[in-house]
């Protein structure tokens, strides 16, 4: 899994992943970087994925996306 940022958005991030019951299964921290490669340990399944920044103008934003393990 690949997680990359939009150029210019953002130079660290966070991303949290959680299963279909909402618990936190998946914790990065990224700094320094636009992108991070991940390979996450996770059962077959449904997850949610949040990617969380700050701003050129200093607001905390959150994106957040759905993606499936098979």
């Amino acid at each position: 899994l690949i997680v990359k940022l939009k150029e210019g958005i953002a130079s660290s991030f966070e991303i949290k992943g959680y299963n279909l019951n909402g618990e936190c299964v998946l914790t990065e921290s990224i700094a320094d970087q636009t992108y991070k490669k991940i390979t996450p340990q996770l059962s077959h399944g449904v997850y949610f994925l949040e990617i969380i920044y700050t701003n050129y103008l200093k607001e905390e934003k959150r994106e957040r996306y759905k993606f499936v393990i098979y």
